[in-house]
């Protein structure tokens, strides 16, 4: 017998409890944490990558600021040494300033200085205080400022050196004269930044200046005095004495005039031709003596020793090395002249008893000397080149002497004598 069962529609709830399950319904869990993990290693992975690229901005980041600190540092460190090269440099300048032999400035372009050396301060007897900014320029003498301002103004337009001669005030009231030479200071770009330069006392060259055009005036004026003189003497004496032959040759010429009358007036005219002759000797000796041109310079200042001597008390020697050839005509005068007013001084001043004359050669440099045992000179007189040079021919003699390019020492002590010394290169008045 067969039983055939045939299944028609179930309830539900049988239907659902009689279906095998799904895959997906079997493994949902598995499949959940399958997912769950995946996801979990994504944003572990996501992490670890966020991670490391934080990581190495960090690096990056920290790198470059460890860069900046070191730049920053080095840049520092140049900074640092190069203004400690800088500050050397200027010790190294100021020390090098301060013991330089000449005074020493700098100033802005605006003519305020900023640093003067020692022996600037020195000079002026002012601390750097005082003298830094505008202070020096204050002291500039109130007839100069005016051409110190423009020859300054002008070399600051056209950026180029300059030379300054004025005067200047020191702390004790006394001017100087001074020669400032200024150099501009320039960066590399060409900016001029002010100026930088040197400063020299030239009081004793004006004063040379000034006494040198005051011989010059005085020397002009003995000449004009000499040509007074030789006319006055050709006038009165050389004149006199030819008007007194032409009358006695007209008495001798009239008719009733003796035979003695004649010869008597003949005696006349030659005594007084030989004046007249004598008379014409002396002048032209006063204008340049005869025996240079004849015997030479020694042997002419030897024969004027001598006739001095025959006149004189005081004792008079030489020591007379031969220097013929060496010297011009007019530097042979002029040596003549400086040793004779040498001795015309001895003998009207001195109150000596010897003197001595010397010519002496060391190469080409000779050495005159004029040499005393007398009173000296007095110490009221001013003084040239080591000596006195007012009155007693002095000041003849050193224009003499400045004219043959030489130099004149004057040593006088009261009751110890005076000697002249004059030095000459023979070169510059040598025989042409």
């Amino acid at each position: 017998m067969v039983f055939r069962m045939t299944f028609r529609a179930l309830p539900p709830l049988l239907a659902v409890a009689l279906r095998q399950p799904a895959f997906r319904e079997e493994h949902d869990w598995r499949i959940i944490a399958v997912i769950s993990i995946c996801v979990l290693q994504t944003l572990l992975i996501l992490l670890l990558l966020t991670i490391q690229w934080n990581r190495r901005k960090a690096e990056k980041e920290k790198n470059l600021l460890t860069g900046i600190i070191q730049t920053s540092a080095q840049d520092s460190t140049a900074q640092k040494k190069e203004v400690q090269e800088l500050r050397e440099s200027e010790e190294r300048f100021r020390m090098m300033a301060d013991t330089a032999p000449v005074m020493i400035w700098v100033a802005g372009p605006n003519a305020s200085c900023s640093f003067l050396n020692r022996r600037w301060l020195e000079f002026t007897g002012r601390t750097m205080e005082q003298e830094t900014g505008s202070g020096w320029s204050a002291n500039i003498h109130p007839d100069d400022y005016p051409y110190f301002l423009d020859i300054y103004v002008i070399a600051y337009g056209a950026r180029r050196s300059f030379v300054i001669e004025h005067r200047l005030k020191r702390a004790d009231g006394q001017y100087r004269w001074v020669e400032v030479t200024g150099v501009p200071r320039l960066t590399p770009n060409g900016v001029l930044t002010g100026y930088i330069g040197t400063c020299l006392d030239t009081t004793e060259r004006k004063l040379d200046e000034e006494l040198r055009q005051k011989l010059t005036v005085r020397l002009l004026k003995m000449q004009d005095e000499e040509r007074k003189r030789v006319a006055a003497e050709l006038h009165d004496g050389l004149g006199q004495s030819l008007a007194i032959i032409k009358n006695r040759a007209m008495i001798g010429q009239q008719e009733k005039t003796s035979h003695e009358n004649i010869l008597e007036q003949l005696r006349e005219i030659s005594a007084t031709a030989t004046a007249a002759i004598l008379e014409v000797r002396e002048i032209a000796h006063n204008l340049r003596p005869y025996e240079l041109d004849r015997l030479g310079l020694v042997a002419a200042i030897e024969s004027m020793v001598q006739r001095v001597s025959e006149s004189t008390s005081i004792s008079l020697s030489t020591h007379l090395e031969q220097i013929e050839g060496m010297l011009s005509a007019e530097a042979e005068t002029s040596i003549y002249r400086i040793v004779q007013e040498g001795i015309n001084n001895v003998i009207k001043h001195s109150n000596a008893t010897s003197a001595r004359i010397e010519i002496r050669k060391y190469g080409s440099q000779l050495a005159i000397s004029v040499q005393d045992n007398g009173i000296g000179i007095p110490k009221q007189s001013p003084g040239i080149q080591g000596g006195p040079t007012n009155g007693l021919g002095l000041v003849g003699i050193a224009e003499r002497v400045r004219g043959v390019g030489g130099s004149l020492e004057i040593y006088s002590q009261p009751e110890r004598g005076t000697t002249l010394m004059i030095r000459l290169e023979s070169e510059s008045v040598a025989t042409k």
